[in-house]
Parts: C-alpha cells; structure tokens; sequence
C-alpha cells in the first residue's frame, strides 16, 4: 500500500563492491557495475550468467589478469562425489537424472474403415479400408535422481539406470539441450537431465579453452609461461579479490572516498581508464 514511498535500494556492485550505478546492470539476484559487465562479456558471459557460480568464483570469472588456464583453475571444487584419479580434478557436481529415448506409436493418420455394402441376407461385401500410416514419437524415460559429475578428465553420471563413466578424450561432440545434455561417443548419446544446463555448459567451454592453452604452450615450451604459471599456483586465485574487498572495507568506513576506491579497484582489476 505505500510502496511508493519506499527507499530505492542503493547500487552495489555484486562482485567487487562499486557503488557506482552509471550504466550498471541491476536484476533480481544482484547489482553488477559497467565494468565488471565488460569483463564478463570479453568471456562471452552475461551479467545473468554471473549468478550461477559462488561469490568468489565471480570475481576470478571477471578477473582479466586470469589466464583461461588460471581461471580452470580457481574453479576447481575441493569434495568430490566420487574418488578421483591421479591429476584429476572436479569442476561441477550437482543433481542430475539418466535419460533414455524410446520410440512409442502414438496413432495413425489416415486411418480409413471403409465402406460395408449387405448383397444379400447374412452376405455383405466391404471395401476401402486402410490401416493408414503410424505417427511414432520419441520420448525420454528417465531415471531417478542422481549426481552428475564433472572434472578434468571425465563426465560421470551417477544414478540407478542409464549412468555411464566417460573418458573426456573418447566423447566426439556435445549437444546442449534446454533440459539437458546429450554426450556423443562412437555415436551413441548419453542423456543427462539437468536444470543446470548453463552453468555446465560454461564450465565445458572454459575447460576446453584452458585445454587449447595448455596445448599450444606445449608447443611453444615458453620458460617464461612455465615460470609464471608457477608463480600463479603459489599465490591465491582470489587474491585480487581480497584487495578490493580490503579497500571497500576502508571505504565502508570513512578513511578513503569512493573515487579513491574506485582508483585502486581499476589498477588491482587491471583497467584502464
């Protein structure tokens, strides 16, 4: 009833703190300022996009001092639902259920009876009839509730029916679907089910662009990109992070302005004004 007079919630930038509100995004799940959505965009990523991982993995995608083998990286999950290998590492883990397609008659089309004609007492002649044509539909059976996992060197579905353990150099193609993913290998399709379609498929493309990195260093041999790869591993990939909440905390109260903050913000994220 007074919602007019309710105070308008202040700007506040969902990953580093600005306050800034000058062609920031603003939607449901948080405030982004302008230059946190540049970042995002040079990774091909919306603001919405954003929202679907942790706070702190928010930050690192929206780091541009982060390599795409440094930002596969800091998106590594410590507990994993299953035992890893040696050099494996898990990404993604979350609720996911089988799927099977079945091809099931639904009707027919054209369908004809016919037309019956009595000759005579207890005779009668019949004519024109059709089974006509089957309509035939897939449909998907699922499975029950399961887990699906994702790490650097397998996709693991972990479920009652229809899981499967895959090899990530043995799958040929991925198909993203609205309600899930279709995993190709020696063609034939895995179906995992999934309200997490967008976050997964994120994750696939930036472990493949870290992949393609990795291949052309190889190539390369650079001493300089083993020994800052090096560097990078010792320090924390949230590091950058920790300083603009540092300073925002020096804003918050009083010992620095908010161009101050917004100065240091700028050199610690790498931007130029």
């Amino acid at each position: 009833m007074f919602g007019f007079f309710e105070k308008k919630k202040e700007f506040c930038c969902a990953i580093c703190g600005s306050k800034n509100p000058q062609e920031g995004f603003r939607g449901a799940k948080g405030d982004i300022c302008k230059q946190c959505a540049d970042a995002l965009e040079k990774r091909d990523l919306t603001c919405d996009d954003a929202f679907l991982f942790t706070e702190d993995q928010r930050k690192n995608l929206c780091n541009p001092a982060l390599d795409a083998v440094e930002l596969a990286d800091s998106l590594q999950i410590e507990k994993a639902p299953l035992v890893l290998q040696e050099g494996e590492y898990c990404y993604y883990y979350g609720d996911a259920c089988g799927g099977h397609i079945q091809t099931v008659t639904t009707g027919y089309t054209g369908r004809n009876k016919g037309v019956s004609v009595q000759i005579m007492k207890g005779v009668s002649y019949h004519t024109g009839g059709s089974a006509g044509q089957a309509i035939r539909e897939q449909l998907i059976e699922s499975s029950p509730t399961g887990r699906f996992v994702l790490t650097n060197k397998r996709f693991v579905l972990l479920t009652a029916l229809y899981g499967f353990d895959i090899p990530g150099d043995k799958v040929q193609t991925i198909d993203v679907r609205p309600d899930g993913l279709g995993i190709y290998v020696k063609n034939k399709m895995h179906i995992v089910l999934t309200s997490d379609v967008r976050k997964i498929a994120i994750i696939i493309t930036i472990l493949t662009n870290a992949t393609k990195q990795q291949q052309e260093e190889r190539k390369q041999k650079s001493p300089e990109t083993t020994k800052r790869r090096q560097t990078r591993k010792k320090q924390a990939p949230v590091s950058g992070a920790d300083e603009i909440m540092k300073y925002k905390k020096l804003m918050d109260e009083g010992i620095i302005t908010e161009s101050q903050f917004e100065r240091k913000k700028n050199e610690i994220l790498g931007f130029t004004e």
